[in-house]
């Protein structure tokens, strides 16, 4: 009878929100954002929209992790139809892995939108980033500053003639995105297709010949009576 109720409980949990999400905790949270997955998604709705996705979490060996990511998402709307025809979209991202590591990046998309049919939309994105990546040596300590019987004093010459790395990309990526929508505007099918980090930058704190991989990007979806799937799949090339 118990594990009756509890079933009914979750049953009715569930059954108040339209959309469930799931995810595990490992993976950021702003890779999963409009912006990241195809910049032709933006400016598809009539309103303008800001997010604001923000992850603390703490490791081991006191090193917690934060991660703030702000996207803006603005669509230019047609005067004589009020539908959008194209959309700009700008984000900002801080990560930080305590005082050690440290990304920043910034961002800006447009994404034109050609009308197939009343229902149906075609759109092409673009998008360009600029990242800068910084490791920082402050906490580390070498066997330079080891002293026998007392343990590490930070006082002492570290032996290294650096103190901090630092590398900056700019980086270049396109998307192709199409949907089907109802009367009522709620999108009935979806698929896109999107190249991130089209230039392949260099990507080294050194200088050394390594670049950065390109990711492509397919996600997609449909929605059957009132069941919706998606399908979400990147990959490194």
């Amino acid at each position: 009878m118990i594990i009756l109720k509890r079933i009914l409980v979750l049953a009715l949990f569930l059954s108040v929100g339209n959309v469930l999400y799931a995810q595990y905790f490992q993976y950021s949270q702003y890779n999963f954002t409009e912006q990241r997955i195809n910049p032709a998604m933006i400016g598809l709705s009539r309103y303008a929209a800001v997010s604001l996705n923000y992850r603390h979490q703490k490791t081991g060996g006191d090193f917690p992790i934060n991660s703030s990511f702000v996207s803006f998402d603005y669509p230019l709307l047609n005067s004589s139809t009020g539908k959008p025809w194209s959309g700009l979209g700008i984000t900002l991202h801080n990560d930080k892995a305590t005082g050690i590591f440290k990304a920043q990046e910034a961002s800006v998309s447009y994404a034109f939108h050609i009308r197939l049919s009343r229902l149906q939309t075609l759109s092409l994105g673009a998008k360009a980033l600029l990242q800068t990546r910084s490791v920082s040596l402050d906490g580390f300590y070498t066997g330079s500053q080891y002293v026998p019987d007392h343990g590490f004093n930070p006082s002492y010459a570290s032996g290294e003639n650096f103190a901090e790395l630092k590398t900056t990309i700019r980086t270049f990526s396109s998307g192709v995105y199409w949907q089907e929508t109802d009367k009522k505007g709620r999108i009935l099918h979806h698929i896109g297709f999107s190249f991130f980090d089209l230039n392949r930058p260099q990507d080294s704190f050194f200088g050394d010949p390594t670049q950065l991989s390109s990711t492509f990007v397919f996600n997609g979806g449909f929605q059957t009576y009132s069941t919706k799937i998606f399908i979400f799949f990147r990959k490194r090339f």
